[in-house]
This record gives C-alpha cells, structure tokens and sequence, in this order.
C-alpha cells in the first residue's frame, strides 16, 4: 500500500473510534440524566446499570480493534521508504503516539464511568 492509502485508512480507523466512542458516550450521559431527572425503584434501576454496562462493553468491544487497526495502519506508514515522510512533523508524531495508553484509556474509562454512575444510582 502506498502513502495515501495507509493515511486514508488511519483516517477511516479513526473516525470509527470517534463514532464509536460518540455512541457510547450519548448513551451513558443519557443514562446519567434518567438516573437524575427520574425517581426510579430498585427494578428500573437494575435496568439501567445494566444499560450502563452494555455501553461501556460496546466502547470497549468496538473502540479495541479500532485503536488497534490505526495503531497497525501507523506502523506500516512509519515503515515505508518514503523520505518525505520521514522527514516531516507527522512522522515524529506518528512515532511518538501511545497506542499502549490509548487502548488501556478504551478498557479503564469507560468502566470508571459505569461503575460511578451505578454507584451514584445506589
């Protein structure tokens, strides 16, 4: 794959981890704003933190492989012969990105906001 291949493809990757994260955000900031503006007995609230925990498990399910896949797309485009490339700011910040750290962000984040938002219900 050539240079404007791999970046439309990190672009795309991207974009499907914002979209991604965009939904299961919404879905638990709405979650949050039922759990305030209602008063719900014990069944409704059971519910909801189950609606909390399959919006976490979608951000962690579906943003993984996305952070993953641009993580792979960036190496191979830290790994082209490509003098213009290597020679720019991008390629410093392409090298320099922490996959690690964003990918472990996907996992710890959106559990953190499930288990305080279920906390808060209780």
């Amino acid at each position: 794959m050539n240079r404007e291949e791999l970046s439309e493809g990190l672009r795309n990757r991207i974009g499907d981890y914002w979209k991604v994260s965009s939904i299961a955000v919404t879905s638990q900031m709405a979650l949050v704003i039922a759990i305030v503006a209602a008063d719900i007995d014990s069944s409704e609230r059971l519910l909801v933190s189950v609606a909390m925990i399959v919006a976490a498990l979608f951000q962690i399910i579906a943003g993984d492989p996305a952070i993953k896949g641009s993580m792979m797309i960036a190496s191979d485009l830290l790994n082209l012969d490509d003098d213009e490339l290597k020679g720019s700011s991008t390629y410093e910040d392409l090298k320099a990105t922490p996959w690690a750290m964003f990918r472990l962000t996907n996992l710890v984040l959106p559990v953190v906001v499930a288990v305080v938002a279920i906390v808060t219900m209780y």
